[in-house]
């Protein structure tokens, strides 16, 4: 959950909606999360000593 105003991270803001008890149900939802997360890793890896954090 988001706290202070922040903005949640598009995988956490869609496992509240879609979620139940923090675990997504298989199928569709699980899919789009998983590469979500595959796209996240690869965009870092590929930024490499640029990623400002």
């Amino acid at each position: 959950t988001a706290k202070n105003g922040e903005v949640p991270e598009p995988d956490l803001l869609f496992l509240t909606t879609f979620g139940k008890d923090g675990v997504l149900p298989k199928g569709r939802a699980q899919d789009i999360v998983d590469e979500y997360r595959k796209a996240l890793a690869a965009a870092i890896s590929a930024a490499g000593d640029d990623l400002e954090v």
